[in-house]
C-alpha cells in the first residue's frame, strides 16, 4: 500500500497547484506565555462552530485562540 501511494505522489506532483500565499504569511505567529511549569500543545481541536483552534497544556488548561 504505501508503495502506491508514493508511487501515486510521484505521478501527480506536477499536477499540484502553487499556493498564492508566501512563506511569510504561512508562518506569522504571537508566543502565548505558559507558566507555572506547563509545557505545550499537546492536542488542538475546534468547536461544532468552527471556533478555536482551541489547545490543551500539561497541567490541564484549555487555551482558546482569540480573533483580534
Amino acid at each position: 500500500m504505501a508503495v502506491f501511494v508514493i508511487a501515486w505522489l510521484a505521478y501527480n506532483r506536477d499536477a499540484t497547484e502553487t499556493s498564492t500565499f508566501g512563506v511569510s504569511d504561512v508562518w506569522q505567529y504571537e508566543m502565548v506565555p505558559i507558566e507555572n511549569g506547563a509545557v505545550g500543545p499537546e492536542s488542538f481541536a475546534f468547536d461544532p462552530h468552527g471556533e478555536g483552534p482551541y489547545t490543551g497544556v500539561s497541567d490541564g488548561r484549555i487555551i482558546k485562540w482569540n480573533r483580534r
